[in-house]
């Protein structure tokens, strides 16, 4: 027994000794005595059994420590009292691990608390799509007072249906205003992005609090302009009108009466719409823009027309028929004096002769040549009208939309330079192919047919020459083809073809019609004797026969030469 205790005390001698090593502090000289003793309430249980293999005793269950062995480590056998650490208390280390989980459980809960006030704060009265603005937020003076962003959008309609209202240019071009209002524009307006800022204010009320008015602003899209200002162009566009002769009388000392010429008005497309862009890029919407227009100027006036209308071609042929066939052609002269002929305009000889198969219309009975054969019929001697007219037209520059030559030869004019009628049949048409008017003038002096054309001279020629081949005889007839030269300063510098002609020398034999020309230009009808026809014969077919001598043809009277032409 004394041996037991002896060996206890010598164990927790070299406990004592053992912890005053590692710690460097000596064991309570009041440590409670081993034998008897309670572990569990002399000394903190440690957490885990711990094993020392630097320790060169090795602690038993029986609280004796076995000898050191001489060699490895020291090795023990399990002992209750081994799960006990005396140099680290372990009760008051759980206690401060959970102090601090109860501080950190505090911590999040008043985050959290914070975080969920905070929330209700900024987003006005909740949270979510249908949080609602504040009641110190106004857009273009309506307040949004509990609004949701959808109301909000709706009621911001009517502001922009104002701003929109409020678009009011005119745009003034000349002495011409044109008005137009929203909807004459695309425009567009920057609503979602004012509510948005709106929206962030309002829910920052619990740091702001003063009231806040933003504004909606309108941009007009300067593209439509184009359109605007094209159609203002189109409706501002006047052609200038040149001087033009509005009455034409041969016979009175002032030939012509002229009408006093007009500007033009275009507008100027480029510099009125950048009028009109920038007056909207600069934000206006409501004011006035001048608009550009340019006045244009006509090329002919009143004074010029005096100063240069002068006489571009005549001719005249002289008459060998009765008295009733001069009167016809004098008739029929009166009848086509004073002729205006616009640009561009075909003039008829039937047209303005009338009916001259009628007596009513002042034609009388004369000789004609009715396929190929002499007879008498009203309104003989008209062709040689007719031939006067057309041989003037051609030296003036005119084009010929109808001519036919007569079955013979007329004594009066050269061969393919004469123009048969028939009312109703035949007719003479020419046309005007210049820029200007021009007039004829028609008369007979005695026995002589003269026929004039007045207009503006043609800076492109200044003379016409008219040349027929050589005849092409063929049976009973012969075609010559007539060529019309322009000159400029005694040079060529064009020429066209006139309608050819085809003639006969004898009247068709029985059982065959006269020509009626065809495509040639032939005609029925021709002069003989000095008489004229007034009615065209049938065509007689072209017989190939060897070339004879053309019957002797008599001098025409021409008393014209090559004119000028009025400018193209």
């Amino acid at each position: 027994m004394a041996d037991k205790k002896s060996n206890t005390m010598e164990l927790d001698a070299i406990l004592a000794e053992s912890r005053t090593r590692r710690t460097g502090s000596p064991a309570p000289s009041n440590a409670p005595k081993r034998n008897g003793a309670n572990p569990r309430q002399s000394a903190p249980r440690p957490t885990a059994p711990r094993r020392n293999l630097n320790e060169d005793f090795i602690v038993v269950d029986d609280g004796r420590a076995d000898a050191p062995r001489p060699n490895g480590p020291s090795r023990r056998a399990p002992h209750p009292d081994d799960r006990y650490d005396y140099d680290a208390p372990k009760p008051k280390k759980k206690k401060k691990t959970g102090l601090i989980v109860t501080l950190c459980i505090v911590g999040i809960i008043l985050i959290a608390a914070l975080g969920a006030f905070a929330l209700y704060m900024f987003s006005g009265s909740g949270t979510g799509p249908e949080s609602t603005f504040s009641d110190n937020v106004y857009v273009n003076g309506k307040s949004l007072k509990d609004l949701t962003m959808e109301e909000a959008k709706t009621l911001m309609k009517t502001v922009e249906n104002d701003l929109a209202a409020g678009i009011k240019v005119d745009v003034k071009a000349g002495d011409k205003s044109y008005h137009y209002t929203k909807d004459d524009f695309k425009y567009s307006f920057d609503t979602e992005a004012v509510l948005n800022e709106a929206k962030q204010y309002s829910e920052e009320k619990g740091i702001k609090t003063e009231d806040k008015n933003y504004e909606i602003k309108m941009t007009v899209d300067d593209s439509t302009c184009k359109d605007l200002v094209t159609k203002i162009a189109a409706d501002v566009k006047q052609d200038a009108k040149d001087a033009k002769v509005t009455d034409f009388d041969p016979d009175a000392d002032s030939m012509f009466t002229i009408s006093a010429e007009s500007k033009g008005a275009t507008l100027d497309e480029t510099t009125s719409l950048n009028a009109l862009s920038t007056f909207i890029k600069n934000g206006n919407i409501a004011g006035t823009v001048d608009a550009t227009v340019k006045e244009v100027e006509p090329e002919i006036t009143a004074d010029y027309l005096k100063k240069n209308i002068t006489k571009l071609s005549e001719f005249s042929t002289t008459s060998t028929n009765n008295s009733n066939g001069n009167e016809n052609m004098r008739v029929s002269l009166a009848a086509c004096n004073g002729s205006i002929i616009e640009p561009g305009e075909t003039w008829s000889f039937n047209d303005h002769t009338g009916n001259s198969n009628l007596e009513s219309n002042g034609y009388k009975p004369a000789g004609v040549i009715v396929e190929g054969r002499s007879e008498t019929g009203v309104g003989g001697g008209i062709c040689q009208s007719s031939t006067t007219i057309y041989n003037a037209c051609i030296l003036c520059g005119m084009d010929v939309v109808e001519r036919e030559c007569h079955y013979y030869k007329s004594v009066y004019v050269d061969a393919g330079r004469d123009a048969t009628v028939d009312y109703g049949n035949i007719d003479l048409k020419v046309n005007n192919p210049f820029k200007y008017q021009l007039f004829m003038k028609c008369w007979m002096d005695g026995t002589q047919l003269n026929c004039e054309i007045y207009g503006l001279e043609n800076p492109k020629f200044d003379d016409i020459e008219i040349n027929t081949s050589s005849p092409t005889y063929f049976g009973n007839g012969y075609k010559v083809t007539t060529t019309r030269t322009y000159l400029k300063d005694g040079s060529e510098v064009d020429s066209d073809d006139l309608p050819s002609s085809t003639y006969y020398t004898s009247a068709p034999s029985s059982g065959s019609s006269g020509n009626s020309g065809g495509g040639s230009g032939n005609s029925g009808g021709g002069d003989s004797g000095g008489n004229e026809d007034s009615g065209g014969g049938e065509e007689a077919p072209a017989q190939e026969a060897p070339a004879q001598e053309a019957p002797a043809e008599q001098p025409a009277a021409n008393g014209g030469g090559a004119g000028e032409q009025a400018p193209q």
